[in-house]
C-alpha cells in the first residue's frame, strides 16, 4: 500500500467516526430536551385528576 492510501483509510474512518459520534451526542441532547420538557410540564401542571 502507498501512503495515499494509507491516508484516504484514515481520512474515511475518521470521517466516519465523526458522523457516528455526532450522532450519539444529537441523540443524547435530544432524550435530554424530552426529559426536560415533560418535568416543566409536570412541574406546570401537577395533578389533574
Amino acid at each position: 500500500m502507498k501512503l495515499e492510501d494509507y491516508w484516504a483509510a484514515f481520512v474515511a474512518i475518521s470521517f466516519i467516526y465523526k458522523i457516528i459520534h455526532d450522532e450519539m451526542i444529537i441523540r443524547k441532547l435530544k432524550k435530554k430536551d424530552r426529559e426536560e420538557r415533560k418535568n416543566r410540564e409536570n412541574k406546570v401542571k401537577p395533578n389533574e385528576d
